[in-house]
């Protein structure tokens, strides 16, 4: 009995120990796993940025391949049309002499001819060999220019398209020098243009205008005589109305626009208009007596 409860409690304490070490194990794993994790999105972009780059430099030797096959085939195209355009005449030409030529022979080589056709014929065929000849000369000369202008532009570096049409060049030049010459005029125009005076902010009202100030500044009055009119009379303060009546519509107009954007300031500028007091009524100046009147009552009173 207490064997075999010995031998259950190690069985237990062993596999209490083995569950141990495999929680630890996979606490290391976890924490290792984490580790590399925090280091694989780096190691990830590396690996990318290094694919992407091969990738590219693949891609772009296979485009420039194809597209000197592509060039390749259409300057091998170009070149066959062009010699079969040079030659064409020249190879009728030459097939109709080898023709010829033939029939001449054949023509001598029969029995029955006499000898002025004979020596006919044989002129005739020295001819045809001549201008076979030269033929033959031109059409060599003809293909040797060919190949010299097709090395010429397999050797020549690709110019723009400046270089192969001087045309162009010509009028983009025009097209440029016009632009220039708007574009001085354009600033002549905008630098004589008479400045526009700075608006005044919406928000604030525009100024008061000036009052018709009587001249009351105290100055001496000129000696009167008596050929001379009378004193113009003053203006009265009701000359005054139309421009208080205007100055009162610019304030209202202001106040009105100012109550959209800042209702408080508006509201502030009312109730200060309507606490503020009313300016007293001018006071008529006094008018000067002339000094002869001075002097009148003067003698008058010597007199007496």
């Amino acid at each position: 009995m207490t064997a075999s409860f010995r031998e259950r409690r190690d069985e237990k304490s062993a596999e209490t120990v083995l569950l141990k070490n495999i929680a630890e194990k996979l606490e290391s794993l976890e924490s290792q796993r984490e580790r590399l994790g925090e280091v694989d999105w780096k190691q990830e972009l590396e690996n990318y940025k290094q694919n992407e780059e091969e990738r590219r430099q693949e891609d772009r030797l296979y485009f420039q391949s194809q597209l000197a096959e592509l060039e390749s085939s259409a300057r091998d195209q170009s070149y066959n049309q062009e010699r079969q355009a040079m030659l064409r005449q020249d190879s009728v030409r030459l097939q109709t002499l080898n023709e010829e030529i033939q029939n001449l022979k054949s023509f001598l080589g029969a029995d029955n001819i006499s000898e002025s056709e004979m020596a006919e014929a044989q002129n005739t065929v020295q001819e045809k060999l001549v201008e076979k000849n030269s033929l033959d000369a031109q059409i060599e000369e003809k293909l040797a220019m060919l190949d010299q202008v097709q090395a010429e532009l397999d050797t020549t570096p690709r110019a723009g398209i400046m270089s192969t049409n001087p045309g162009l060049v010509i009028i983009l030049s025009i097209l440029g020098a016009l632009v220039l010459i708007l574009g001085i005029i354009l600033i002549v125009m905008l630098m004589n243009r008479p400045k526009q005076p700075n608006l005044p902010p919406w928000m604030m009202y525009p100024p008061r205008r000036p009052k018709k100030k009587a001249n009351t500044n105290g100055s001496p009055q000129p000696v009167m005589t008596q050929n001379q009119q009378p004193a113009a009379p003053q203006p009265s303060p009701s000359e005054d109305i139309p421009v208080l009546q205007s100055e009162v519509n610019d304030m209202k107009q202001a106040v009105v626009s100012m109550s959209v954007g800042q209702p408080q300031a508006a509201n502030k500028i009312v109730k200060d208009w309507i606490l503020e007091e009313a300016p007293p009524e001018p006071e008529p100046a006094p008018v000067a007596e002339p000094e002869e009147d001075e002097g009148k009552g003067k003698k008058k009173r010597k007199k007496k």
